[in-house]
């Protein structure tokens, strides 16, 4: 049995890149109690009924400002009604990797699409990235509220950094194996070049603003903007011909509208006179003049994402990863901040399936319950309560349990659009159609010296759970032999084989080979409309200049057999057939012909060792442990 202070790890979960909640300035005050200010290191000593800690307290020192100065701001976004927006304090330019704080991704096993109408979901075929090992959709972490626009987008995601591994745990020795997210270090990269105090925005896509315009109103397009652009620059040049003046203009705006839509017709300037400053500027940037903050705007109203806090692996045994003071922080300061998405505990359950032969939608068998979605290891509740509050902010992700002496404590913050007593008065079925609501803080119990690793209190059903499996935890035998896909390739145990080579000496039987590949032409970008199943082509012809190992060039990876193996000039290369990636018990997504596609499978001669990794197969990844530790963090008492 292991001791009381045996801590796990954390609790959050995923960000989707649309926020709809904002750090009021009147929250970045000083905790206070009855008594009064918080002060002393008396580890018993809590803080209660304030919120936020900061400069604006007086507890961060200038020379902590000055070796920690704060990159990266949470504050409501320049986009009017988007929420929160995350700001950078200093220029960057184009490659640029943002702050990580190790970035997490968490699989939903053995669901499909259709069932989630939640807008902080990511499926794994948009990045197209199928190192996953079941066909799922997952939500992607980032370190703030990062939102979308169609054209000023200057981040996107990157995989330079991308790991999947287990932090250490192994199945045959560790109760905590298969209790975290394997997936982790998703990077995002600085698209072009950009000034300090910009709001940091990516693109999404249409598709995810058309399947939610009912319930967001619509949204616009990059093809919006551009004929907006067209626009302009034609009415700019009427201007110049002297063919449009002030008095006839609002008839041409009548006219465009007309020819457009509404939606153009709102981009371009109400005022005759502001024609050349939109034309020069574009509709985009016109129509979004504030996305660029001051210092004193962001210190006045934003919330510091990365002075205080920094990644690594935990010191607490089977917590795998966590998260660390960065700097010495003081009893009552805050720690974190992070809004919530809101989920019902029956999402939580992972049910048997099948899918209907004549419709093609998968059909649940609500009767029978096969487990738990790790999911709900990173949720608050209380046993009593059908819902379940995930904060959606990376850092807090990594903050492990400490039962006896724990530094961090939660606590509610209004946000700018609902007070916690409007949102707690609530029904379920209301809060579950909100999906997000006023924001979580934490905040220090207690000093925290540098480098003290950031915990909570997940209180005492938690433990008991935790108490209980690691006394039933009983490993197979055969669990000894099992090494992940990312051990054996960091361990440098993999070479390259063909198919025949593997019948004499085989990959471990849970390893599968897979190969990067991408079938645009690197001249004129190809066009994979030409492409059919079981065509044979030429690595050279498409990927020789996008190599990759790590995607951080060449996004796209398949299934795939190694057929045959040739040297050239002492160096060999490998003939293989690739797989279109999907799991066939619940296959999505074949129609969409997006830069990943491929018909079936394909053949392609001439890759380099390089562009050969092993995969883990369905289903044998530490996740999918059946007797996994799941169970939610309980909240503090009289939290609801």
């Amino acid at each position: 049995m292991l001791p009381s202070s045996h801590q796990r790890f954390t609790s959050a979960l995923l960000l989707g890149l649309v926020i709809f909640s904002v750090v009021p300035t009147s929250a970045l005050t000083e905790h206070t109690n009855q008594s009064g200010t918080c002060s002393g290191s008396d580890p018993d000593q809590e803080c209660v009924g304030g919120v936020g800690g900061g400069k604006e307290a007086g507890l961060e020192s200038e020379e902590q400002e000055e070796d920690f100065p704060c990159t990266l701001w949470i504050a409501e976004s320049s986009i009017p009604n988007a929420g929160l927006g995350t700001y950078t304090a200093i220029p960057m330019e184009k490659g640029e990797l943002v702050a990580s704080f190790g970035d997490p991704i968490i699989a939903h096993i053995d669901t499909t699409h259709e069932e989630i109408d939640s807008d902080y979901h990511w499926d794994e075929s948009l990045f197209h990235f199928p190192l996953f090992d079941t066909d799922f959709p997952s939500m992607f972490m980032d370190f703030g509220a990062t939102n979308s626009h169609p054209t000023l987008a200057n981040l996107k995601s990157s995989f330079k950094n991308f790991k999947r591994d287990s932090a250490g745990l192994h199945r045959s020795k560790d109760p905590g194996a298969g209790a975290i997210t394997m997936y982790n270090h998703l990077d995002w990269e600085i698209t072009d070049n950009i000034q300090a105090g910009s709001e940091l925005f990516v693109d999404i896509g249409t598709g995810y603003f058309e399947a939610r315009e009912k319930k967001i109103g619509y949204v616009r397009t990059e093809g919006d903007y551009e004929i907006a652009d067209k626009v302009l620059f034609d009415a700019l040049e009427l201007v110049r011909k002297e063919e449009l003046t002030e008095e006839d203009y609002e008839v041409f705006l009548i006219s465009t509208q007309e020819e457009t839509s509404e939606h153009i017709r709102a981009l371009l300037p109400s005022n005759f006179n502001d024609i050349k400053s939109a034309a020069e500027m574009g509709s985009a940037k016109f129509n979004l003049p504030n996305n660029i903050k001051t210092p004193e705007w962001l210190k006045e109203n934003g919330w510091c994402l990365d002075d205080k806090l920094k990644y690594g692996i935990s010191k607490i045994s089977q917590a795998g990863r966590g998260i660390f003071a960065k700097r010495s922080i003081n009893i009552g300061s805050s720690i974190a901040a992070s809004s919530l998405i809101i989920f019902s505990r029956d999402f939580m359950d992972i049910q048997d399936s099948y899918r209907d032969g004549a419709t093609g939608r998968i059909v649940h068998k609500d009767d029978v319950i096969l487990g738990k979605q790790m999911t709900l290891n990173y949720c608050f509740s209380h046993p009593d309560s059908s819902l379940m509050i995930i904060p959606n902010s990376a850092p807090v992700l990594y903050i492990n349990h400490n039962g006896e002496n724990p530094n961090a404590k939660i606590q509610w913050i209004d946000t700018f659009n609902m007070k916690t007593d409007d949102w707690l008065s609530k029904s379920p079925e209301e809060l579950l159609k909100m999906e997000s609501g006023p924001m979580i803080e934490y905040y220090a119990l207690r000093d925290i010296k540098a480098d003290e690793e950031i915990t909570l209190d997940y209180g005492p059903e938690w433990e008991a759970a935790w108490t209980k499996h690691v006394e039933s935890w009983d490993p197979d035998e055969d669990d000894k032999n099992y090494i992940a896909a990312s051990d054996y390739m960091e361990q440098s145990l993999f070479t390259v084989r063909t198919k025949e080579e593997q019948e004499d000496n085989p990959y471990p039987e849970n390893l599968d080979t897979a190969c990067y590949f991408t079938l645009y032409s690197h001249d004129d970008h190809g066009d994979n409309e030409t492409v059919v199943e079981g065509v044979e082509l030429d690595w050279s012809d498409y990927s020789a200049n996008r190599i990759l190992h790590n995607g951080a060039e060449l996004e796209c990876v398949y299934h795939c057999k190694i057929l045959s193996s040739q040297k050239v000039d002492g160096t060999k290369y490998f003939d293989v057939v690739l797989f279109e990636y999907t799991n066939p018990q619940f296959k999505r997504y074949h129609d969409v012909k997006g830069q990943c596609w491929i018909p079936g499978h394909i053949f392609v001669d001439g890759l380099p060792s390089e562009a050969i990794i092993v995969i883990d197969k369905p289903y044998t990844s530490d996740e999918h442990i059946d007797e996994a530790f799941r169970h939610e963090i309980g909240v503090p008492e009289g939290f609801f």
